[in-house]
């Protein structure tokens, strides 16, 4: 696909949905965000970012495109939420308590499924930015503030975090980023305890 000036990236045609995404949508009279966001998803991958149209996305749900922002503002507060959503699950896990070891494979895992949108929800946090404004995609920041409460040293999360990001946006797979990090291979993180301070230096 080519790349225009607008477009942070070139989108990878056949991954941005993943093994578990919806294979179409069914047009519902009660529009919801779920909906949306899939159709978004399904939109996304079939004409990049700049062919991700609002319009083209309400054809999909057969919908007016007055439904579509009623939820949403913009296209890149759309885009942003489908980029967000992939890191819910690593974010509740974190919240309910996961250790960071075990907890920063499933990171790795999800950022490495799709490495494409990782790296746009980071480009729609930058140029959505306002003065005061949160630096970091808000899931992002659930997760490290999460990881906070498993680190002696105040922000050893933070640094940590940094690692692995800087890890996975070099393109290392999950078990590479794992061993740079110093923590177990992730066959055995289950049972791995919670990192100290320590393996930050």
């Amino acid at each position: 696909m080519q790349t225009t000036a607008t477009e942070p990236f070139p989108l990878v045609q056949d991954a941005l949905l993943g093994t578990q995404a919806p294979q179409g949508i069914t047009p519902s009279l009660s529009l919801d965000r779920a909906q949306i966001l899939d159709a978004t998803a399904i939109v996304l991958r079939q004409h990049g970012y700049d062919g991700t149209t609002i319009r083209r996305i309400a054809e999909k749900l057969d919908c007016a495109v007055g439904s579509i922002y009623r939820y949403f503002r913009d296209k890149r507060e759309l885009l942003d939420a489908v980029c967000q959503r992939r890191f819910e699950a690593v974010a509740e896990h974190a919240e309910l308590g996961m250790g960071v070891a075990k907890c920063a494979s499933l990171y790795a895992r999800t950022v490495a499924d799709q490495p494409d949108l990782y790296r746009l929800m980071f480009w729609l946090t930058s140029v959505q930015q306002t003065p005061g404004a949160q630096a970091l995609p808000a899931v992002i920041g659930r997760i490290i503030v999460s990881w906070g409460t498993q680190f002696e040293t105040p922000g050893s999360a933070n640094r940590f975090w940094a690692q692995l990001h800087g890890t996975m946006m070099e393109g290392m797979q999950p078990d590479q980023a794992m061993e740079a990090l110093g923590l177990a291979q992730s066959a055995t993180l289950a049972a791995a305890p919670a990192p100290s301070a320590t393996v930050l230096v």
